[in-house]
């Protein structure tokens, strides 16, 4: 009896251990694969949207200490400028203390914001300013390739 109850006290960890094991061999080409595997078409369309220019967020945060937390913010492209959209989306996660509410054309109204505290100006030379209502002057953040 005395065996038998400490097969069924050991059994239970034996399983425990085995599943675990075999949990981890499994796993072993996915630990050892390169770091980023696309298996889907929308996995691939993401990563190359999401990375369309480098260090761009960087740039976007090295704006914060120009910005109050909670500031109502919109961003200001040039005419023609293709990837508003994306600018947004970094600006929001870069400067996620501010509330950055639309980005527009540069010299055309935005209809979507509501009155706005600063706006960051994207200059055709690429760099990244922030701007004050009714104020002159202006800090520069670098540029935006």
């Amino acid at each position: 009896m005395r065996t038998e109850s400490r097969v069924r006290e050991t059994l239970p960890r034996l399983l425990l251990v085995t599943l675990v094991a075999g949990a981890a061999v499994l796993r072993i080409p996915d630990l050892a694969a390169p770091a980023v595997r696309l298996e889907a078409p929308d996995e691939r369309r993401w990563l190359a949207w999401s990375y369309r220019e480098a260090g761009v967020v960087a740039r976007l945060r090295r704006l914060r200490p120009q910005l109050a937390a909670g500031e109502t913010v919109e961003l200001r492209v040039p005419a023609g400028y293709p990837h508003g959209d994306w600018l947004l989306v970094m600006a929001r996660y870069a400067l996620s203390r501010q509330r950055i509410v639309d980005w527009a054309m540069r010299g055309a109204p935005s209809s979507r914001a509501p009155a706005v505290d600063a706006a960051i100006e994207l200059r055709p030379s690429g760099e990244l300013v922030v701007r004050r209502r009714g104020k002159a002057g202006h800090r520069r953040a670098g540029r935006h390739e």
